[in-house]
């Protein structure tokens, strides 16, 4: 099964490479590249076979080593698997986008000003709706409900996932058995998205799906580890949720619009209320002492 779903992971991917050449091809200065090579590293005619043939078969192996190996063996054991994961595979993706920003100036322009620019005002669901749907929650439970859950509100999300991975590494002992629910961008769209990972759906996912059945226009879609991939918080714990909310396109399926722009402005109440009755009959579901 896992080689199946490698193999098929690998064509999709092979096929995404070569829709985003052909898409962004007219972005592509090849014209630039041999100078660009010539004047920042000295690859020249008369070298370019032994210096292919070092990348290939040296320098790929270091590279290997340092990013799969060294990297997110330390970081795994520092911060968590999933933080593990999503840096060292972000730090790896940023050093080869560092080589080629001569190439295409104007993408990497693009992707420094969305990293490192100015912050965007306009954040209701992107960063908001997470902060308060906690707030919501707080207010809703009874004392005894509240009495069988911990509130955390993790930061630094956005830069990778910092906020979640250090308070892993403070309380690996109190998280490693408890369902950690990660509740990120929830006020913009009718589909609510709970992603599982194997852990959470074998200890509880029964239960998810009966608390937070659909009502109304409000429509429940609950995955698995495989069905669906949503990179927040609760990639960093061995067993957790992340909810969120989405739109629907008969083409692209669910999606979540409008964050990181202007327009995320959008603030469905309704979304806030939906989510604390279920998390209630949850808590009523899930008897376990591991909330």
């Amino acid at each position: 099964e896992l080689r199946k779903l490698c193999d098929t992971t690998g064509d999709k991917l092979y096929a995404v490479i070569l829709g985003a050449y052909f898409v962004l091809r007219r972005s592509f200065d090849f014209s630039a590249l041999a100078g660009t090579l010539t004047a920042q590293t000295g690859v020249a005619r008369g070298n370019f076979l032994w210096v292919s043939l070092y990348i290939s078969f040296v320098n790929s192996l270091l590279e290997e080593f340092f990013f799969r190996g060294f990297a997110f063996l330390t970081l795994r054991r520092a911060a968590g698997r999933g933080f593990a994961y999503g840096f060292s595979a972000l730090a790896f993706a940023g050093y080869h986008v560092a080589m080629m920003l001569g190439w295409f100036a104007a993408l990497a322009m693009i992707l420094y000003v969305f990293l490192f620019g100015p912050a965007n005002p306009h954040t209701v669901n992107d960063n908001t709706s997470g902060v308060v749907m906690l707030c919501e929650l707080i207010a809703a439970l009874s004392e005894e409900e509240r009495s069988r859950c911990a509130f955390v509100f993790f930061d630094h999300e956005e830069t990778g996932l910092f906020g979640s991975a250090f308070f892993r590494s403070q309380h690996k002992k109190a998280v490693k058995n408890r369902l950690v629910i990660n509740f990120d961008c929830v006020s913009d769209g009718n589909h609510i998205l709970i992603v599982q990972n194997g852990k959470a759906k074998r200890r509880a996912g029964a239960a998810l799906g009966e608390a937070f059945s659909s009502a109304g226009d409000k429509q429940l879609h609950l995955c698995g580890p495989l069905g669906a991939f949503y990179p927040s918080d609760q990639i960093n714990f061995p067993c957790a949720a992340g909810v969120a909310a989405m739109n629907r396109s008969p083409i692209l399926g669910l999606y979540m619009s409008r964050i990181h722009t202007a327009r995320d402005t959008v603030c469905d109440e309704r979304n806030f209320s939906f989510l604390a009755e279920g998390v209630r009959r949850f808590l009523r579901l899930y008897r376990g002492n591991d909330t």
